[in-house]
């Protein structure tokens, strides 16, 4: 398998399509052969900032597998060990506008063993054969990965056949797409998966796919890299005017850059004979010998210059022709100058040193004003125009920009650009000097001001009453100082403050931790689904769940923990139960389980292990919402129909006709009732709580609370004061209002995470959370 296995990626960027992706990442580890781990990785960031951090991450984790000497869930372990600490130290110097979460997606190799890691959002798709299983993250592993909570990566070991495709992908492409078009793409051949996986996600603005295949005998492979073109032989250099050669290569200069020239068709050419005219006819003595060019070229005379001439054009004597075929202009061009001039007599009868020669060279030039017919240079009084002007230098006559030329032959800068320099430079001076001491002043401002601004907040929460205005500017205070502890030296300064501020806001919140804790079941396990509580109810001996996912009710025993399904559909009645509750009485036959089924159908249960259905006048078009026992009457909410009906309990059930105990509008919106003392109590599907006592109804205000009720859940009496327990299963945690309805207090604590259902017996309270059955000290 080592040899054959396939490797594919591309990934879809703001809508359009890149071979590969930065946040897919594929590595090799040490040693050889069979010993060799191999990691292939997919990042997937939950915001645009943490996408772009999701690229950096796994370039690290690259980096990481090929220095690892580890086992292979020992490798995984460690780079998500080390994607943590990096995300922990982003976010711990971030404000919470810049943090980032991620998810992690890895596929190891070593040998023939096969490890899947994943942690955060991601997704893993495994087809063999015609199956396809979806490889996703447990709710203990699906939380974003963020550096704050450390945890451990979700393993799952897996064996791959010829024929099988792992495909690892960014959420958003499993989403979009069913099961069975998944199944469809990777049951094509190697080659046709890709492409046809991209174009039924072309919709998406981003996504990252890698593909990991072991093709089976005699399929065709996924196509390798383009090799890269043939070198061509070396040659001289290029060409000016030549053809591109053939195969390849991509052009690597810009043609129009380059000059062709030729004697015959070049303008330039034509301006360089041009040249070369006027500095002959300027020579009037014919018996000169020709003009030599110069082994070097100088600088080019401007060709306007040249070109401005309207004699006739000649060709030098000195031009070989053809000299520039097929050659650039710049090696074409010489200078021609005049011979040098006899030396001038000098009455010193020995060898003269060599600078005074050079300055009597340098007179001599100076004083030439014309050329005699004779063909000898003679030095005299300057009467009369030249012939040719003598210039201070022998060069292409280009301008100097305002350079003064030295005796030397050199330039020295103008007196402008030397003063910019100079200004520049005491520019830099002051800058490197003073900067820093600003920007350390500016940054101590600020500081000074977000202290300012929180201690303001923390006065103004101070000097209210209402508690939505306190919690406002209390968070705003917190706020501001989460900001000043991110500045230099804002840690000291703003702890205080901070702490101030969290402990008035967590009293604020009254948020109570229980007193114990107790777990008496796991319900992990039990069946071969997921349990999803909806209700809960407790007896002496019992507790008893309806678990709407799997449409049956299960009993626990309290005592052992046993656990075991009393009603499902499908054995005792087709339908599903859709409520339960407790007949805790002293009647014929005892105690019993009360369930209702979708039919409106009646059942009970009781401990010695009967099921039976029982008597229930139900008036006609009721339709059970939900029903609760107490005071030896069966109360039952027909939220339809607006209506809670009163039945009253018989030898065998239910049988006498219901009273109406309270009918209105707004029972339409109830969907969980509960009666005590006389006193009905409905929880509406958004939250609020309403009070029926008689003839006066009450809306329980909540006044107080931090984030108001939005679901519905089963109120209980705690029978502490008259307060009333309430479940919030969106913020895990119980809350207790006060009998005129205002909020008292709230318990959280870490074992009550993942709530899903809540009931009070004997002042104790009961949950099921995290799929355990616990009790709860208040």
């Amino acid at each position: 398998m080592n040899d054959a296995l396939q490797i594919g990626q591309f990934a879809i960027v703001a809508h359009e399509p890149q071979e590969r992706g930065a946040t897919i990442g594929v590595a090799e580890g040490n040693g050889t052969g069979a010993e060799r781990c191999e990691l292939f990785a997919l990042a997937e960031g939950t915001t645009p900032a943490a996408h772009e951090y999701a690229g950096h991450l796994v370039s690290q984790a690259e980096r990481t597998w090929k220095t690892l000497n580890l086992s292979l869930t020992g490798a995984l372990i460690a780079i998500y060990g080390e994607a943590q600490h990096s995300l922990m130290d982003w976010n711990t110097r971030s404000v919470s506008q810049h943090r980032v979460g991620l998810g992690l997606a890895c596929l190891a190799r070593q040998g023939e063993r096969i490890v899947l890691a994943s942690r955060g959002p991601a997704s893993i798709l495994h087809a063999s054969g015609d199956a396809l299983t979806l490889h996703e993250p447990d709710d203990e592993h699906a939380e974003p990965m963020n550096g704050l909570e450390p945890g451990q990566p979700q393993l799952t070991s897996l064996t791959l056949a010829p024929g099988d495709r792992v495909l690892l992908v960014t959420t958003n492409v499993a989403e979009s797409l069913s099961e069975d078009a998944l199944a469809d793409i990777l049951s094509r051949s190697l080659p046709e998966v890709l492409p046809n996986l991209y174009r039924r996600i072309t919709h998406l603005r981003d996504a990252a796919v890698l593909l990991v295949g072991v093709p089976e005998a005699g399929e065709e492979i996924l196509p390798p890299p383009a090799p890269p073109a043939e070198s061509e032989p070396e040659d001289e250099g290029p060409i000016i005017g030549g053809e591109a050669p053939a195969g390849g290569f991509p052009r690597d200069f810009q043609p129009s850059l380059f000059v062709e020239s030729s004697p015959r068709a070049s303008a330039l050419d034509v301006a360089r004979r041009r040249l070369e005219d006027v500095d002959a006819r300027s020579r009037v003595d014919a018996e000169l010998p020709q003009a030599t060019p110069l082994a070097e070229a100088q600088e080019l005379p401007p060709l306007r210059r040249a070109a401005g001439d309207g004699g006739p054009i000649s060709q030098p004597p000195s031009a070989a022709p053809g000299a520039g075929e097929g050659h650039s202009f710049f090696r074409q061009v010489a200078h021609v100058r005049q011979p040098p001039a006899p030396p001038v007599a000098s009455h010193h009868t020995g060898a003269a040193p060599v600078s005074q020669l050079a300055a009597d060279r340098r007179m001599q030039l100076s004083a030439m004003t014309n050329v005699p017919t004779s063909g000898s240079l003679a030095a005299g009084p300057r009467t009369g125009s030249a012939v040719v002007r003598a210039r201070r230098s022998m060069g292409g006559g280009m301008r100097t920009g305002g350079r003064t030329e030295t005796a030397g032959g050199g330039f020295s800068p103008p007196a402008w650009l030397a003063g910019l320099v100079a200004i520049l430079l005491l520019t830099g001076i002051v800058s490197w000097a003073v900067l820093p001491g600003l920007l350390e002043s500016d940054e101590a401002t600020r500081l000074s001001q977000l202290i300012d601004e929180a201690e303001r907040e923390i006065a103004t929460a101070n000097a209210v009453d209402q508690p939505d205005q306190r919690r406002a500017a209390l968070t705003r205070a917190r706020g501001i100082l989460l900001e000043a502890t991110a500045l230099s030296g804002g840690a000291s300064l703003a702890e205080p403050l901070l702490r101030q501020a969290d402990r008035e806001l967590a009293a604020l919140d009254a948020i109570a931790t229980p007193m114990q804790i107790r777990t008496f079941a796991d319900l992990r396990g039990f069946g071969e689904a997921p349990i999803a509580a909806r209700q809960l109810v407790v007896s002496a001996s019992h507790a008893y769940l309806l678990d709407s996912a799997g449409g049956q009710v299960i009993s626990i025993t309290l005592s052992t923990g046993k656990k075991a399904t009393v009603f499902a559909a499908g054995e005792e009645t087709p339908l599903a139960p859709v409520a339960i509750t407790y007949a805790d009485v002293s009647r014929p036959g005892g105690s019993a389980l009360l369930i209702v089924d979708e039919g409106g159908g009646l059942w009970t249960w009781s401990t010695a292990g009967w099921v039976a259905e029982i008597e229930f006048a139900r008036p006609a078009g009721l339709t059970v919402t939900d029903m609760y026992f107490a005071e030896g009457r069966l109360f039952v909410l027909d939220a339809p129909n607006a209506t809670v009906y009163s039945f009253a309990a018989g030898p065998s059930g239910f049988g006498l006709d219901p009273v109406v105990m309270h009918q209105g509008p707004e029972i339409e919106n109830a969907r969980r009732i509960m009666v005590d003392g006389g006193v009905l109590l409905t929880a509406a599907a958004d939250g609020s709580i309403r009070r029926y006592s008689g003839e006066l109804t009450l809306l329980l205000a909540q006044a107080g609370i931090d984030t108001p009720l939005t679901g519905a859940a089963t109120p209980h009496t705690s029978g502490f004061a008259n307060e009333i327990a309430i479940l919030d299963a969106s913020a895990d945690r119980i809350v207790i209002l006060a009998a005129d309805g205002t909020f008292a207090r709230q318990y959280r604590h870490a074992e009550l995470e993942n709530l899903t259902a809540f009931t009070m017996r004997g002042g104790f309270g009961w949950v099921i959370s995290g799929e355990q059955l616990r009790r709860i000290t208040f």
